[in-house]
């Protein structure tokens, strides 16, 4: 008789990546990004969003614009901290975007849609709780121009 104990400590991202829906969701960003792609900065953009790095929740994100009132971007998040010994909260995002810009790109108005990917880890005292979620999303937005390479 063998006894067998399979101990898994940070799981969440190896699940992820095993998960069919990331996979999917990483080919249809894979193939959108190969169609064109010019390193040209008003093609390209880096982001970063402050209120998720200020959660300890850092994220980084590529939006590339694809025609004249068109852009799609992917960012990805994660909080691989543990805030105290009782209490744990760790997380794995990818998010693909498409937005519709009514002026032109990174300037003025946009509407768009999102797909969100997270594997979670939450755990307290004696509760803990895990799993993936997939989730759709309409969003309308406005991005005002700060300085030459800068913009919120």
């Amino acid at each position: 008789m063998n006894d067998f104990s399979y101990s898994r400590q940070l799981y969440w991202p190896q699940d992820m990546f095993n998960s069919k829906y990331f996979r999917y969701i990483l080919c249809v960003v894979a193939v959108i990004f190969g169609l064109s792609f010019e390193g040209k900065a008003q093609k390209l953009a880096v982001t970063a969003d402050a209120l998720h790095w200020a959660a300890l929740s850092p994220d980084l994100g590529l939006e590339l614009v694809i025609s004249r009132h068109n852009s799609f971007s992917v960012s990805a998040s994660t909080c691989p901290f543990n805030i105290s010994e009782k209490f744990t909260y760790n997380h794995l995002t990818v998010s693909p975007e498409y937005k519709y810009w009514f002026a032109m790109p990174f300037f003025g108005h946009y509407a768009g849609a999102d797909i969100l990917y997270t594997s979670y880890k939450v755990r307290n005292d004696n509760n803990e709780r895990s799993g993936n979620l997939v989730a759709a999303c309409a969003n309308y937005g406005y991005s005002l121009i700060l300085g030459k390479r800068w913009n919120f």
